[in-house]
């Protein structure tokens, strides 16, 4: 009969399909909603109305909602960009957890600051809870080794490592050849700004 009463059963932790089972089998009509939360409930009933043990009418609605799990949104593309703007722009994109690490390699096209990579990877979904990691450029090659080249052969191994700037003093000596590098600094393998 329409007017027996039913006591509403505790619904709330449980996967949507066993809700909907366990409310109809108590002869209650689920209704459900779905909101974004937390990843730790995702898929889980969060809450019910009415409440669990409250005394309804047999056919009664009770509305159960879905966590269907934090947000998600694409990684915007902030490699290339210095590290304070790449935050800006993830920040304005709804990402609150945020981290960065120094690069360790990097292309010589790349100055201090600038983001050589984001982990995940740029236009994946992710949760806007998610940590995302900036790879930044420190800026910095290994010196590599000039002597013993002429000095037209060490100026392109230089630029090859990011080195411009080269400064050369002309020095006399009996040892080595006309045009030779003879010494360099900074000594080779040392870690050094590109210039």
């Amino acid at each position: 009969p329409q007017d027996e009463l039913i006591i509403v059963p505790r619904v709330i932790g449980y996967a949507e399909e066993a809700a909907k089972s366990m409310l109809i089998t108590s002869k209650l009509t689920p209704e459900v909603l779905y909101a974004e939360g937390p990843a730790a409930t995702k898929n889980q009933v969060t809450q019910q109305s009415p409440r669990e043990n409250l005394e309804v009418r047999v056919g009664s609605t009770v509305t159960i909602t879905i966590n269907t799990g934090p947000k998600q949104t694409a990684i915007p593309d902030v490699v290339g960009a210095q590290e304070a703007d790449a935050r800006k722009a993830l920040l304005a994109a709804g990402f609150t957890n945020v981290d960065s690490q120094q690069a360790t390699s990097e292309p010589n096209s790349y100055v201090r600051g600038q983001v050589t990579a984001v982990s995940p990877n740029v236009d994946v979904l992710a949760a806007t809870t998610d940590k995302i990691t900036l790879t930044v450029a420190t800026g910095q090659s290994q010196m590599p080794t000039l002597t013993n080249m002429d000095q037209a052969a060490a100026s392109q191994v230089a630029n090859r490592a990011g080195f411009f700037n080269l400064n050369v003093t002309k020095r006399e000596t009996e040892d080595a050849r006309a045009g030779e590098v003879i010494e360099q600094s900074p000594e080779a393998g040392v870690l050094h700004d590109r210039t």
